[in-house]
């Protein structure tokens, strides 16, 4: 998704379904989305949405 310039912050089970027409699961729920403009080899800034059971060890030390 971030190929298509797209941040989804609550990536979880819950948020995932298979597609019959792609064949592959598919994200859903893109309330938590947000647009970015990155340049390859920067990092962007983001902010913290999503569920905290299933963001990444640093986001939680973070946010925590």
């Amino acid at each position: 998704m971030h190929s298509l310039q797209i941040i989804h912050y609550d990536i979880k089970p819950d948020n995932l379904m298979w597609s019959k027409e792609f064949s592959a699961p598919v994200f859903i729920d893109f309330g938590g989305t947000t647009f970015i403009n990155e340049k390859l080899g920067h990092k962007t800034l983001t902010k913290f949405i999503g569920t905290m059971g299933f963001v990444t060890t640093e986001m939680s030390k973070i946010f925590t």
